[in-house]
């Protein structure tokens, strides 16, 4: 019982620090927030529009443009960083119509997440995913909730890292067990007192 105490321990260790990481990293720069909201129908146009990301974000990589049905970019400047957000200011006058939001940035751990976010000025209905422009961040998804997708997916790196400490853990452990038993029996002989005597 006592050999499988320090494997028990260990798995359960291994699992926590799994779980705990693959947490951290799934986490790591999604859009949290934006204004517009995500399906959001706006009486006027917009002079500017603000993303929130759940952490920092790199000034390398960013692209952010608000397109129309035709492919129109109505943004009218780069983006601006500061921290974890991202803002973009917007030409005015633009019409009533459908818009998405398309962003691209990299986070503070370098790594890459694009999305969209629809939405709409007036009575006009929402932009259908028919319009693109090879320049724009494509859409991964289409829901009214705020989007972000990540190149490289973190969650299963570090799953497969965890198992990967695991099943190295579990080796270690088994050769310390062997060892024991090995060198138990020439304890014992040692002790031994002669019996021929």
């Amino acid at each position: 019982m006592r050999t499988l105490y320090p494997l028990l321990v260990g798995s359960v260790l291994a699992v926590a620090i799994t779980l705990t990481g693959a947490s951290a990293a799934s986490a790591h720069d999604d859009l949290i927030s934006s204004s517009p909201a995500p399906g959001e129908q706006l009486a006027s146009a917009p002079a500017e529009i603000r993303l929130e990301f759940a952490s920092d974000i790199m000034s390398i990589g960013a692209n952010i443009m608000v397109i129309d049905e035709t492919g129109k970019d109505w943004a009218s400047a780069e983006p601006v960083l500061a921290g974890t957000t991202a803002t973009v200011a917007l030409e005015p006058d633009m019409p009533e119509a459908g818009y998405q939001v398309r962003w691209q940035v990299v986070g503070s751990d370098g790594h890459p997440t694009s999305g969209f976010v629809p939405f709409t000025i007036g009575d006009a209905k929402p932009m259908g995913l028919a319009a693109t422009d090879d320049t724009a961040p494509v859409p991964q998804t289409a829901t009214t909730q705020v989007q972000a997708t990540t190149e490289i997916n973190p969650v299963l790196r570090v799953v497969l890292l965890g198992a990967t400490g695991a099943v190295v853990a579990l080796g270690v452990l088994l050769l310390i067990h062997f060892l024991r038993r090995r060198t138990a029996p020439s304890r014992a002989d040692a002790h031994s007192t002669p019996t021929g005597e």
